[in-house]
């Protein structure tokens, strides 16, 4: 992760990564349909 060191150092003690929103295909779908109108 990019910012990991730096949260350390500034005393971040845990991080959580959760999957992300915009490349589920529900989304995509959603997405087709809006570019499609």
């Amino acid at each position: 992760v990019e910012y990991h060191e730096e949260f350390k150092t500034l005393g971040g003690e845990h991080v959580q990564l959760v999957e992300s929103l915009n490349d589920h295909p529900k989304f995509i779908e959603a997405l087709e349909e809006m570019v499609k109108s």
